[in-house]
């Protein structure tokens, strides 16, 4: 009886350790092994009064200059359906 219910637990207890796991590497949230950007950074630093207002908001521009910002799936579609309607209207 004892030795059925320690292996239940130990199931449990198995089973709730992968889905942590689980979770913790495939959420969006700070993962195993994933790293904080840049911008993520630089705010933090700011949060811990390491880094003035000033060179808070000059390296954030340099951050976002040197950076473009990153195109949702939308936006690729948008532009593979403008240059298809183009390339039809040339090939007319």
């Amino acid at each position: 009886m004892i030795g059925s219910l320690f292996s239940l637990f130990f199931m449990v207890a198995l089973v709730g350790l992968i889905l942590f796991v689980a979770l913790r590497i495939f959420s969006g949230r700070q993962g195993f092994g994933r790293t904080n950007s840049a911008e993520d950074i630089l705010r933090e630093r700011f949060a811990r009064g390491e880094v003035s207002a000033e060179e808070y908001e000059q390296s954030m521009q340099v951050l976002r200059d040197s950076n473009p910002p990153h195109k949702s799936y939308e936006d690729y579609i948008r532009e593979a359906m403008s240059r298809l309607r183009r390339d039809r209207s040339t090939d007319s």
